[in-house]
């Protein structure tokens, strides 16, 4: 079983939809929101992979920082505790981990990073990390991604083969120090992090990883699909493998 997590079950369509894309069954995926965020115990026993898709805002008081004013932070307290809850037991069990977009930005705060609260005040740069309007599909291509760990296994999926590797670009806040134990996979041209992994020295090789951007919106890329079907395997290993 997939746990996923979400602001709101309505949000966890396009995740859903790539899941489904690389083999999974609707009986398969478990929808964790807030409101049942005392339930985690009994979804994660039975999961065989976790996945933290997009949404609000980290509280900045899990890094050590107040809200920045007029910075446009939109937190929800009770997802946080959700998602804390869900890594622990994920680290305890050694469950396969994927984050996405605010699940990026979680997995480095829970292991001691912190954020950018608002890129466009922040960080000088001449890259926006926003669609330039509502009207903009979720497919765009706003930049490319340049790989620094080949010799990793993200790192392989995304180095380039046939070009140099498009995302699409939805998010106001990034990694600005990144967690213990995390190690960066990929950069966006003004050299934020947009891809981690676990180092798995030590870690009884746990299988975390994690992106900036949103590969649910591009599952048609094979590129992108790929790092779906990674974790689909991962997932399905974990499975096989639970008592």
């Amino acid at each position: 079983m997939i746990l996923l997590t979400t602001s709101a079950e309505e949000n966890a369509e396009p995740y859903i939809d790539a899941l489904r894309a690389v083999g999974f069954r609707d009986d398969e995926i478990s929808v964790l929101g807030p409101e049942r965020r005392a339930e985690v115990g009994a979804f994660a026993a039975r999961a065989s992979g976790v996945l933290l898709s997009g949404g609000c805002d980290v509280e900045p008081s899990r890094y050590g920082e107040v809200i920045l004013p007029g910075g446009e932070v939109e937190t929800l307290a009770k997802r946080d505790e959700l998602e804390w809850n869900v890594l622990d037991v994920a680290r305890e069990l050694r469950l396969p981990v994927w984050g996405i977009c605010r699940g990026l930005q979680v997995i480095n705060v829970y292991f001691g990073g912190s954020l950018w609260q608002d890129l466009p005040s922040q960080v000088v740069s001449t890259l926006s990390h926003v669609p330039p309007d509502d009207e903009t599909p979720l497919a765009t291509l706003a930049h490319e991604v340049r790989v620094t760990a080949n010799d990793s296994a993200l790192g392989e999926r995304l180095a380039p083969k046939a070009g140099p590797v498009g995302v699409n670009s939805r998010h106001h806040q990034a990694i600005k120090a990144l967690g213990a134990g995390l190690r960066p996979v990929a950069y966006s041209p003004d050299d934020l992090i947009e891809a981690f992994d676990f180092d798995a020295a030590g870690s009884g090789d746990w299988w975390l990883r994690a992106v900036q951007w949103h590969p649910e919106n591009l599952i048609e890329l094979p590129v992108q699909r790929a790092l779906w079907e990674d974790f689909a395997a991962a997932a399905r290993r974990r499975a096989k493998e639970a008592p």
